[in-house]
């Protein structure tokens, strides 16, 4: 049988909501006070307008974000996160790398159920244009295949930046 794919990204959400909050409070909740923001609330948020990493900019909606304030500190930091309840596309990709270059998160995911598509596979093939979009990515991006039965992630397809 095969699930709508309105249903696929909702059950993909959930999982994730749940992956993603066991990984920000198991790394670094011992060193901050974590929120997960989901969607376009992120660039209402007056805490980022406030930080002075100018996060003031953020217009744009990745999945998931998760919004990190430094105990006893106005320090901001953010990890970023992108839902593709199919494969990843060249398009998802570069949506990324954009969120990266504006908001320099200090970790970012690409979190995908299927892989990767055939142009991005080619694209992967040629280091030439791997080390382009490293160049472009101030952090590390994590493109990941995640499986939403066991709410983690199964393996790293690949790392672009840093």
């Amino acid at each position: 049988m095969v699930i709508p794919k309105h249903k696929r990204k909702k059950i993909l959400k959930d999982s994730v909501d749940f992956w993603l909050k066991n990984y920000t409070n198991k790394k670094y909740g011992s060193s901050y006070d974590i929120e997960i923001i989901t969607d376009k609330c992120l660039s209402r948020d007056t805490r980022l307008i406030k930080s002075s990493k100018s996060h003031s900019n953020l217009i744009f909606s990745p999945s998931k974000t998760a919004l990190m304030s430094k105990k006893n500190d106005q320090e901001i930091e953010l990890i970023l996160i992108m839902e593709v309840a199919d494969s990843v596309s060249l398009n998802d990709i570069s949506d990324m790398l954009i969120y990266c270059k504006i908001a320099r998160p200090i970790e970012a995911f690409i979190l995908s159920t299927h892989g990767i598509t055939a142009p991005v596979e080619m694209m992967l093939l040629n280091k030439n244009r791997i080390e382009k979009c490293s160049d472009y990515a101030e952090n590390l991006i994590k493109i990941c295949i995640y499986d939403t039965k066991k709410n983690e992630i199964i393996r790293e397809i690949i790392s672009i930046g840093d």
